[in-house]
């Protein structure tokens, strides 16, 4: 597998969803995709992930130290297209990310453990099952 490029739109149609967050990208909103090459059968593909920024830099913290990382806005296809304002926010939040005084990305949300269901006599249901 090669190295990962990236690319930068607004979401076209809704249904893709984030990797990060596994929740779906509205229309129109902004999201980051790691692009990566693929062997499939003999064939080589372009596999898309997409993220929101947020979760995007989330994952760049827990990519290996010799992959390639975004470093400017440069390395992301489409900036040029965006709006001014998003442009703006992305290249903050690039600057962010390689600041040491700043704590960015933020930690995402811990996931909730899921729990045995107790029935009325405080044993496990599933002890209680033959």
């Amino acid at each position: 597998m090669a190295d990962a490029t990236y690319s930068v739109e607004y979401a076209k149609s809704g249904r893709a969803t984030c990797k990060g967050t596994k929740e779906k990208i509205p229309k129109d909103a902004l999201r980051i995709a790691k692009i990566t090459k693929m062997d499939r059968n003999g064939e080589e593909i372009m596999m898309s992930a997409w993220y929101l920024p947020v979760p995007f830099f989330q994952m760049m913290k827990r990519m290996r130290k010799n992959s390639k990382f975004v470093e400017s806005s440069s390395d992301l296809a489409g900036f040029d297209d965006l709006k001014d304002e998003d442009k703006a926010a992305l290249e903050k939040m690039i600057a962010d990310y390689y600041d040491d005084d700043v704590d960015f990305p933020p930690k995402p949300p811990k996931k909730e453990k899921k729990r045995k269901e107790e029935s009325e006599d405080g044993e496990a249901a599933a002890a209680a099952a033959p």
